[in-house]
């Protein structure tokens, strides 16, 4: 075999990659150290992450606090790892997990799998929808609005208030005149019951929100309509795109006229057992009551640059409204139009306010897209109403914080109800589960004001472990069902958590062994310089202190900082302590020693001093 060396000082190489193979004799690459070491990696930024130094006769690795710095893995099975932070390190020794019944629960890619679980909730201001969010729109993975009209509790019950109940009767019609309350936002809800309240403008709307909701936009609006739009369950004969006239078309509600899509109702309508004319259901399943007709609803929009500022009623397909306007207001197509039960829209002039919806006379030019622009912010009358909602609720994949691998799931809960994040499972047997799930907030310990475990239709009792990094292990164990049911996570009202690694495993993973040994023909002492603490991972014994099969010295012993011995256990077993004088009491605290009379001796917390007697 012939052998060529090649010598250089320097050299950069600029492939991928560099696979050198060795032969039997000598190594495929030797390395000859400089002055001052002998490799060294660093970043783009010419950060050193690894160098092994020479002069200080160091291997030295540069690591991120709270990142690993150090992976043994077996394959790309992780084996155990060496993480440091703020004044910790980590010995992170990773256990065989049994198999996970749970997908895509480490979000390597993307949060394929996993949806809001909320449909409908019922807080202190009523009952609240979930809608699913549309990017077209900006809205998030989800948002929540009122399922009604909003409406004013004047009787403290949880439930509106008709007109007369709230002495609050409006200058025509059934409504309930905003001029008429001492108006409290924590009063106004989300029922069926009660007058929708009216005579309101649009700027008093935007500050009549329970805390933490806001009137709605009309980037929400036309989400929710949007929706609506594509569900077959919206449309008179169950066929999207169908018209009025073939006994079909889009549901109007209570707008003053009776055909496939409208009724003649109360001016306005409430309460419950009414025309389903009135409602919409969503793509989640979700109902969502008078969109259209009834009264209109003022969104927290103007006109600031031109739509339509022509007035009149005219279709969405019009050469009067701006280029653009109908993706951004208007149905799908331009071909719905009225006919379709759309709704019309009524020019006027800039910075005019938005009313969404139509009122309960406003017969075909009503509809979930009927958009008037004749009213300034100032307005008010008997048949404009309101509607509220929340922030969103924003799912997203992200690679800048995560418990393991290249990503996690970053949950955005801007709402003021607890939203879960879930998957559908079939576990397929009735063994006992643990649910698991690594989470994140900033640094600081993670609770269960931050979020819980979700099982089927409940919160799972969950408990909470610290694993480094600002990291915390939920788990909880479960009964299992061979059926589908949701596991994940609910994330508590306004809080941002990162969730990784969620797993539904029967038991849980093989215990690991930490040997510190030595492997000559000596032995290994272990010196600890402040406190150690031992947390029970799982039910046995916390420490054991076993004995030498030759055991000539005691096995354990408790010393003073001058090495004096005070207690302990000897070579077989038995507990000694060393004789003392009476010591100084300690309140809610007892004491057992002997002195020199041979005796023993319990001290109670208040400092009453006890023989210990043997009969």
């Amino acid at each position: 075999m012939t052998r060529t060396k090649h010598s250089v000082g320097v050299a950069t190489l600029d492939s991928r990659y560099v696979n050198v193979t060795g032969d039997t004799m000598t190594g495929a690459l030797v390395i000859t150290a400089d002055s001052t070491s002998i490799l060294n990696v660093t970043k783009a930024d010419a950060t050193s992450v690894f160098n092994v130094d020479t002069t200080n006769a160091q291997t030295i690795f540069n690591g991120v606090v709270d990142k690993d710095a150090i992976v043994l893995k077996d394959g790309s099975t992780k084996k155990a790892s060496l993480l440091w932070g703020t004044n910790t390190v980590t010995l992170d020794i990773f256990s065989e997990e049994p198999t996970n019944k749970i997908s895509n629960g480490t979000f390597e890619t993307d949060l394929t799998g996993w949806d809001i679980g909320n449909t409908e909730e019922t807080d202190a201001n009523g009952d609240w929808v979930l809608v699913p969010g549309n990017p077209d729109f900006g809205t998030g993975g989800a948002f929540y609005v009122m399922k009604y009209e909003a409406k004013y509790d004047s009787s403290g019950d949880g439930q509106g208030n008709t007109a007369v109940e709230a002495s609050a009767e409006a200058d025509t019609g059934l409504g309930l005149d905003y001029r008429d309350l001492t108006f409290d936002s924590a009063k106004v809800v989300s029922t069926a019951n009660g007058a929708p309240i009216v005579h309101i403008t649009q700027t008093q709307a935007i500050s009549s929100c329970p805390s933490s909701y806001h009137l709605i936009s009309n980037t929400e609006w036309m989400t929710i309509a949007r929706n609506a739009e594509a569900q077959t369950a919206n449309w008179a004969d169950g066929t999207v795109g169908s018209t009025v006239a073939a006994s079909g078309g889009m549901f109007r509600g209570n707008v003053g006229n009776l055909d496939s899509v409208g009724y003649n109702g109360t001016d306005p309508e409430y309460g419950t057992g009414r025309d389903t004319k009135a409602k919409f259901t969503l793509s989640n399943g979700t109902e969502i009551w008078d969109m259209s007709g009834n009264v209109w609803n003022w969104t927290n929009d103007i006109q600031s640059s031109a739509i339509n500022t022509t007035a009149g009623w005219v279709e969405w397909d019009s050469a009067n409204i701006a280029a653009g306007a109908l993706a951004l207001y208007g149905p799908s197509s331009a071909s719905y139009l009225s006919t379709y039960g759309m709704g019309k829209i009524y020019g006027g002039a800039l910075n005019n306010a938005f009313l969404r919806g139509g009122r309960w006379s406003n017969t075909s030019t009503a509809g979930v897209f009927a958009l008037a622009l004749n009213n300034a912010p100032a307005n008010q009358s008997d048949n404009v109403g309101f509607r509220c909602a929340s922030d969103h609720v924003d799912l997203s994949h992200s690679t800048a914080i995560k418990y393991s691998g290249t990503s996690s799931m970053k949950i955005v809960n801007g709402s003021p109800i607890d939203t879960r994040i879930v998957q559908s499972a079939n576990v397929g047997d009735t063994s006992t589960y643990t649910l698991i799930a690594y989470a994140y907030t900033d640094g600081s310990a993670v609770t269960s004001a931050d979020l819980e475990l979700w099982y089927d239709s409940a919160v799972l009792s969950t408990s909470y472990t610290s694993v480094g990094g600002g990291w915390y292990r939920l788990s909880g164990t479960l009964t299992g069902v061979a059926s589908s049911k949701s596991y994940g996570v609910q994330i508590k009202a306004v809080k941002t958590v990162y969730v990784d690694n969620i797993s539904v495993q029967a038991g849980i993973g093989t215990t690991q062994t930490f040997n510190v040994t030595n492997s000559g023909s000596g032995t290994v002492k272990t010196n600890f310089e402040d406190t150690v603490t031992i947390s029970g991972g799982s039910d046995t014994q916390q420490l054991i202190t076993q004995a030498h099969s030759t055991q000539t010295v005691n096995i354990s012993e408790i010393q003073l900082s001058d090495t004096t011995v005070t207690g302990g256990w000897d070579k077989v077993g038995t507990l000694f302590m060393k004789e003392t004088t009476t010591p100084t009491a300690t309140t809610n605290y007892g004491k057992v020693y002997t002195k020199s009379d041979n005796k023993l001796y319990f001290q109670d917390g208040a400092g009453t001093e006890n023989e210990i007697a043997f009969v």
